[in-house]
Parts: structure tokens; sequence; C-alpha cells
């Protein structure tokens, strides 16, 4: 085996994964892991929405394009080890229209937000900004569409490891700056708040350093899986801190407060960049195949 985690794990270097069925190289790892966010995405989006009271004809787009578009990747990933001419056709066709939903969602997001057309001193302020629809939601379908292009783009996979470094130090930005935005209403008085943007914060600048150095060492591979390990804590630590807070005194399940006051599923997000980060240092399936 070979790639980063071959530095990372010296013994990795004698094993041999070739002509074994599920021998999958790097670009098809992150593959599979876009198709489980496009439906994860869905189901966010769903919830997120549906917690508003009401459902806009333009938020039914990234409720019905998740799921759809998880399972046209399911369709095109087989067609793909079965030969089939228009299975890459389809592939770039979602990866995309996802980019494309992420990027509308993200200017009707802004739209509300930043109100264009209200009267001056208006259009932009403090209580919108963190009260308003969350700027950053949207953006996870286009770094979603982004990644997948990336897997399937015919680059070095030293340019391709760099790029999926950066995308991922992208993706625990998105995860932070979130966070923040939601606890900021709190006014971060409560001390574990500041948990999630400290270690976010950890992974960014990780992960983008190692994007850029030409020679990664194993010292360098160990601090950034320490870091994205530790958004993988983060994520579930924090779903449970939601949880917790939800219920409230009587410890009473309110299906409202799980979805508007600390919506539980947010906090995973940390969990999924982090995976995202972890999956970069695995190594391609022709060099994990050459004997």
């Amino acid at each position: 085996m070979t790639g980063d985690i071959a530095i990372l794990i010296p013994w990795l270097r004698r094993v041999r994964w070739d002509g074994q069925w599920y021998a999958l190289g790097r670009d098809e790892v992150y593959l599979l892991f876009i198709i489980l966010n496009e439906l994860l995405l869905g189901v966010e989006t769903t919830l997120a929405h549906v917690s508003n009271g009401t459902l806009r004809p333009f938020e039914w787009v990234p409720i019905l394009f998740g799921p759809l578009a998880g399972l046209g990747l399911i369709v095109a990933f087989v067609g793909r080890h079965k030969r089939w001419p228009s299975a890459a056709l389809l592939t770039i066709a979602l990866l995309t229209g996802s980019i494309v939903v992420g990027l509308l969602g993200t200017y009707l997001h802004l739209a509300s937000t930043v109100r264009p057309f209200a009267a001056s001193g208006d259009r932009v302020t403090l209580a919108l900004v963190v009260w308003g629809l969350p700027p950053l939601a949207p953006p996870s379908f286009a770094l979603v569409g982004a990644l997948g292009l990336v897997s399937r783009a015919p680059l070095d996979q030293d340019l391709k490891g760099r790029l999926y470094f950066f995308l991922s130090s992208l993706g625990v930005a998105i995860a932070t700056v979130s966070s923040v935005f939601d606890h900021v209403r709190s006014g971060f008085t409560n001390p574990w708040l500041w948990i999630p943007t400290v270690v976010g914060t950890f992974g960014v600048v990780a992960a983008l350093v190692v994007g850029f150095l030409h020679q990664r060492r194993r010292a360098d591979l160990v601090t950034f899986t320490i870091a994205m390990g530790a958004q993988l804590v983060v994520g579930p630590l924090g779903s449970l801190l939601h949880l917790y807070h939800d219920l409230g005194v009587g410890n009473t399940i309110v299906v409202e407060r799980l979805l508007r006051n600390a919506p539980i599923l947010a906090p995973m997000v940390f969990a999924n960049m982090g995976l995202m980060g972890l999956l970069a240092l695995l190594g391609d399936r022709e060099d994990a195949q050459t004997p």
C-alpha cells in the first residue's frame, strides 16, 4: 500500500491489495463518501427547512436533489465498474448539479440576510447575520460536488492529494464558522461552546499546511491525523450535548426543540469533515496494485 497513510503507518507498505475486489483507490472511496453525503444532505436540508414551518417551492430543490443525486451516483458507480458508456457522463452531470444547487442556495440564503433592496441602513444587520438563514449551509452541496469532480479529473495524484487536503480544510472551515454563527446567539457563555471553535480552527490550519507541504513527514501526518480525529470526536460529543440541552430539565422529547433549539445533527458536520480529511491519506488504486 502506498500514499500518505503508508508514511503514517510504515508497515502498510508491505500490504498488497492487488487483485482483490475490495481494492478501491482513494478516488473511488471518495466517490462512495460523496454518495453518502448527498443522501445525508437531503435529510439534513429537509429537517432544516421543515423547522421553518413552511416549505417554499425552491426549498424543495435541495430536499429532492440530495437523495436523487445519491441514488444516481450509485447507479453511475455500478455502471463505471460494468463499463457502461454513460456512467461517466451521469457522474459529471450530477456532481455539477450539486455545485449549482449549492451556489443557488448560497445566493438565496445571502439575499435573505443581506436584503439588497431594503432601505439604507437595514440591508445588513448583525441580528440578520446571526439569526437569519445560515449562509454556509448550502455550500456543503457545492463542496461535495467539487470534491467529486476532483476525484474524477485526470490529474496527477500528488496534485489530487493537495486538492483533497485543501478541500478538507475548507470543509472544516465551513463547519467551524457555522458553529460560531450558531453559538454566538448564546454569547458563548457555556465553556463547552468553545470546543468546536478551537478544534475546528486546529483542523483548518492542519489540513491547509499539510496540503502546501511538498514533502510530508510522518510527524506532519500524525499532527494532521490528530486534528481530523479530533473532528470525529467533536461531532458525536456535540450531538450528545445538543440532545441534553433539547431534553431540558424534565428530559422530555419535544420534536420542535430537536429541530429548532439545538439541532442534534448539526455537530456531526465536524465528524463528516474529519472523515473527509482522513480519506486524503489513502493511496491511489493504480499505486496500490503496483507489484
